[in-house]
């Protein structure tokens, strides 16, 4: 390939990846998985993210902050963040330190959660409790936080 052919290239993957982190912050990984389709040059791909890094445009950070709180708002548990932060490739490491910054009540969450969900009236049998539990449960809330919340 022609050194021409590869600056284009690389800009256009620049371009392309800072059209999606202008409209939100993103995982490395998954600016690797939309950008991947654009080009079939791995290292030129590679090279472009690192820069963006480097440059502070993409931040692992920024993204588990912003994910984070995002999740919270939709009354969404410790383990449940966890897991989809693992699968957008952020690290354990990462994600603690973004948890720290990130005052919040896991308990009243889940309570708030199940107000929201099932209103102020208590559940009428076994059944209708263990329904709640189970959506309570798949949220990501603890089992603590699940008979806080219960109670």
């Amino acid at each position: 390939m022609e050194t021409r052919d590869v600056d284009k290239e690389r800009s256009e993957l620049r371009f392309a990846a800072m059209n999606l982190l202008a409209r939100r912050e993103h995982s490395r990984q998954e600016l690797e998985r939309k950008l991947s389709a654009r080009s079939s040059n791995n290292a030129l791909l590679a090279q472009v993210l690192d820069q963006l890094a480097e440059q502070g445009l993409q931040s692992e950070q920024r993204f588990a902050e912003a994910f984070i709180r995002s999740r919270i708002t939709r009354g969404q548990g410790l383990y449940r963040i966890q897991q989809e932060l693992r699968q957008r490739g952020v690290a354990d490491s990462i994600t603690g330190v973004a948890l720290e910054e990130i005052e919040i009540d896991w308990f009243e969450l889940a309570k708030e959660t199940a107000l929201r969900r099932f209103g102020e009236m208590p559940a009428k049998d076994p059944k209708e409790r263990a329904k709640r539990m189970r959506f309570l449960q798949y949220r990501g809330f603890s089992s603590d936080q699940i008979q806080y919340a219960m109670s």
